[in-house]
């Protein structure tokens, strides 16, 4: 984005949670970076440009994905991607997407608690329709909060000084985001060189920090 600054990520083509607290990558078929000439597509206040996260979509052929891993130290991450379709047409699928994530981070005192569900039902009724709704919720739980220095009387240290691995806050602060993501979604294939298309993204979200 040329060094611009850009504070809301969107989701297929809507502008979504503020500062990117919702975004997952879990249930993300692809990320655009849309800049230049793209990124007034959506707005002009976008000037360096955007990023636009696209939600996965069903498979053609059953899907059933299971990952276990660990970050490192006490630090483990599992995720299941499941897809496929309803029925023997292919015009019915889902999509579904948990994730879970805990145990320590590479900050020395840190740890993270974190909850995603993810769920897509499509339908292509027609072959030049196709149709998407999908319901996500995420909760993110950080223990021992990084600390941040803001205004024109903070005095900060300096960067040599910093160290990348520890806090430098108290330890006992918390951070939790809490939110919920609906969209919906609707193409149409008028004629080879006309399409129609229709987004809507419904979201609410809870940051809480002590």
């Amino acid at each position: 984005v040329r060094g611009f600054n850009f504070y809301s990520s969107y989701r297929d083509g809507i502008p979504d949670d503020q500062y990117g607290h919702a975004t997952t990558m879990e249930d993300t078929e692809r990320v655009e970076v849309l800049n230049g000439l793209s990124g007034f597509l959506y707005g002009s206040g976008n000037v360096g440009g955007l990023v636009n996260y696209v939600t996965k979509r069903s498979t053609d052929e059953r899907l059933n994905s299971l990952t276990v891993s660990s970050r490192g130290n006490r630090s483990w991450y599992v995720h299941g991607d499941f897809g496929g379709k309803f029925d023997a047409e292919g015009q019915f699928g889902y999509r579904l997407n948990l994730a879970r994530q805990g145990g320590d981070t590479a900050i020395k005192g840190q740890e993270i608690d974190r909850t995603l569900y993810s769920l897509v039902l499509d339908a292509k009724p027609r072959s030049d329709l196709y149709l998407q709704v999908s319901a996500a919720r995420l909760e993110y739980d950080v223990n021992g909060a990084q600390a941040a220095w803001s205004g024109t009387a903070a005095t900060r240290p300096s960067a040599d000084a910093l160290r990348t691995d520890r806090i430098y806050g108290p330890s006992w602060t918390k951070r939790r985001y809490e939110t919920n993501r609906y969209t919906a979604q609707a193409k149409w294939d008028v004629s080879p060189s006309l399409s129609l298309r229709a987004n809507l993204l419904a979201s609410d979200g809870k940051r809480n920090s002590a």
